[in-house]
């Protein structure tokens, strides 16, 4: 019973400043509130972006297509705290380090 009191709304206020304390107003409230909230609008667009993307320094390339040694592999992952959160795989860092 404590858990049902404690998840209850019994009152809000409305965009107008005033109470509402009857259900039905209050859902209908909430209601109104987040279709406001979330629905699309369709004021003037901003200015978009440049249509490309800059260029990479050659030495920026030649830097990304290199070779990964097993060493600097090693590296990186005992660097890694070992027992924060899970990679997308849902292994934490300590299951590779072995």
């Amino acid at each position: 019973m404590q858990t049902r009191k404690n998840n209850y709304i019994s009152a809000i206020r409305n965009s107008s400043g005033e109470w509402l304390f009857d259900v039905g107003d209050i859902e209908l409230e909430a209601s109104n509130f987040f279709q406001k909230l979330y629905r699309d609008d369709l004021g003037p667009m901003r200015s978009l972006p440049p249509n490309r993307f800059p260029s990479l320094a050659s030495s920026d390339i030649d830097f990304l297509g290199r070779i990964v040694t097993d060493e600097e592999i090693k590296r990186a992952l005992f660097d890694m705290a070992p027992l924060k959160a899970p990679g997308s795989d849902g292994f934490h860092a300590i299951f590779f380090q072995k």
